[in-house]
C-alpha cells in the first residue's frame, strides 16, 4: 500500500531540504572564496582593482588674483577596469573612484606633501 503524506509533512520535508541546501550548498554558489583560496594558497590579498594615488602640492587660480595653494591628487589604475578611475583634469579635486559592491580594492597612496605645508 502506498504511504501518503499530508500537506504539513510535505512542507516540513521541503523546509528541511531547503535549509540543508542553504546551509551547505548556497554559500558555495554565492561566495567563491573557496575557489579564490584554492587558486591563492599563500592567502595573499589579490585586489580586483589596484590604484596608485599620489598627492602633490600645487597652485590653482580659483579666484581672481594670486593662485591658491592646494593639494593635487592624481590617480592611475594598475590593475582592473580603466573606467574605475576618472581623473579630473585642470582641477584640484581628487579623482573619482568607481567600485562595485563586494569588489576588493587596493589604493597605493604616495604623499609628496611636506610635513608642514603652511
Amino acid at each position: 500500500m502506498m504511504n501518503m503524506i499530508n500537506r504539513r509533512q510535505f512542507l516540513q520535508i521541503s523546509g528541511a531540504s531547503a535549509a540543508g541546501l542553504l546551509a551547505g550548498g548556497l554559500p558555495l554558489l554565492v561566495n567563491n572564496e573557496g575557489a579564490r583560496a584554492a587558486s591563492n594558497p599563500e592567502g595573499k590579498f589579490i585586489p580586483d582593482l589596484d590604484i596608485a594615488l599620489k598627492a602633490t602640492p600645487a597652485e590653482v587660480a580659483i579666484l581672481p588674483g594670486n593662485p591658491t595653494g592646494v593639494w593635487h591628487y592624481q590617480g592611475q589604475v594598475i590593475t582592473g577596469g580603466r573606467s574605475s578611475l576618472i581623473n579630473i583634469e585642470r582641477s584640484y579635486l581628487g579623482p573619482i573612484i568607481r567600485t562595485h559592491t563586494g569588489q576588493k580594492v587596493r589604493i597605493r597612496f604616495t604623499n609628496d606633501i611636506a610635513d608642514n605645508p603652511c
